[in-house]
């Protein structure tokens, strides 16, 4: 990949952990350790953002290499995305992203 990927959409991310609260809450309840992530939900989105910047088409092994998450996770991600629409059918079992479905 020649573009610079950057998936660090995680749980661990303490500023998306503040941004998944509203300011009214923060300021209610500063002391309350609460968080409203969906962790598979960050975890296409970081499938997503990859495809994005990838050069050509990847597989679910080059995709599990590069996130770490498991083959069966990321192969189900996959599946979700392109029966509804999100993604091209994984031809050969190559994954692309394209704009037709987020315009």
């Amino acid at each position: 990949m020649s573009k610079s990927a950057k998936h660090n959409f995680g749980t661990e991310s303490q500023e998306l952990r503040i941004k998944s609260r509203t300011e009214k809450a923060r300021r209610f309840r500063p002391d309350v350790e609460r968080f409203y992530l969906i962790p598979v939900l960050l975890k296409a989105l970081n499938v997503l953002s990859l495809l994005h910047q990838a050069d050509k088409p990847l597989t679910v092994d080059i995709i599990h290499r590069q996130l770490g998450y498991p083959k069966s996770t990321i192969y189900r991600i996959l599946r979700t995305l392109s029966a509804c629409g999100y993604l091209p059918e994984g031809a050969s079992g190559v994954y692309k992203f394209t704009k037709s479905r987020l315009s």
